[in-house]
Order: C-alpha cells, then structure tokens, then sequence
C-alpha cells in the first residue's frame, strides 16, 4: 500500500504532511514564554486547503474530495492539518517535529517527492512571527487505500520540550462514495 503525502512549504521551511491524531497532549511553556493552547486538529474547510479546522476528529476519511498539487500534478486529495493559539510572538519560531507511521509511504509537495517508503520523517515546521494563531493545513492524495486504516503520530517540541503530540487514524471511504 503507498499513500502520496505533502508537506506545505512556508517562509523558512518546510511545514506540514500527511499527520494523525487520536491522543493529544500539550506541555507548559518553554523558558522563553513561547506557549500554545486550544490544539485543534481535524478536516479542513473548502477544496483548496483555506481557512480552519472545521470539523475536529482523530479519524479522517481519505475520500479525494479537495484538490491539491503533488510533484507538478494537479490532483484529487483530502484536506486535513492542524491549528492552536499561541503566545504573541515578534520573531518567527522553529518547531522540531517528528512524524511517524504504521505503514510506508511517500512523502513530497507540489515541487516533487522528498522520500520513498518511509515510516518516519523529521521537519521544521516555522511559525511565523506577528501573529497569535498557526494554521498548518495539510493533505493527502491517491495511492491504493484498500480497507486497512493507517495510524500516524506527530509531535512538535521547541527548546527541546514537547509542545504538542497526537495520534490521527486515516480510514478508506465506505464503498460507493
């Protein structure tokens, strides 16, 4: 089974991929104040990945609905990710995350495909300053699902203590849909 997953890049890195969540947790502030708070992960509105979480779920349906671009290809995707308040901040912060798999699969964006079956992959993920608010939207696309569901863990730390962590379950779509 190979899934094609995206990182979104941002000013200064690379942001986002293909997640999960089931369990979530959040720790304290690191010792420079840096904090986050009201962790919402889940599907994201509209076709093209725009504004918010808007329904929170630790389980997403891969059903294709959205649209996206993958290694130069416009392609069919589901859109998910993530999005938490945090401390006011006047100069950008770099997140050390990891994400880790059950099953391999392919990880890129829309310039090209970054690994080949993998189970685990470690980013910078920039949040950037003048703001309180972090969106991360994110999205998966083709590859043969079959009925098996994929179970993905993601963490995010900053000064080495661990500002975010969950567990997401992606499930293939009910026959017919």
């Amino acid at each position: 089974m190979t899934y094609l997953e995206v990182f979104r890049i941002v000013p200064g890195g690379v942001a986002g991929l293909f997640v999960g969540l089931a369990a979530c947790t959040t720790a304290g502030a690191p010792p420079d104040g840096f904090g986050i708070s009201n962790l919402r992960v889940g599907k994201v509105c509209g076709t093209y990945g725009g504004g918010d979480i808007c329904e929170q779920t630790y389980d997403i349906v891969n059903d294709d609905h959205g649209i996206c671009m993958y290694n130069h290809q416009v392609r069919n995707c589901t859109w998910f990710g993530y999005s938490f308040d945090h401390t006011p901040i006047d100069h950008d912060i770099t997140l050390d995350c990891q994400e880790t798999s059950d099953q391999p699969r392919d990880l890129g964006n829309p310039e090209g495909v970054l690994a080949r079956h993998t189970k685990s992959v470690n980013f910078q993920l920039v949040v950037p300053a003048g703001g309180s608010h972090f969106f991360n939207p994110q999205y998966s696309s083709g590859g043969d699902r079959g009925t098996r569901v994929q179970t993905e863990t993601e963490s995010c730390s900053y000064h080495g203590k661990i500002l975010f962590q969950f567990t997401r379950h992606f499930h293939a779509p009910a026959a017919g849909t």
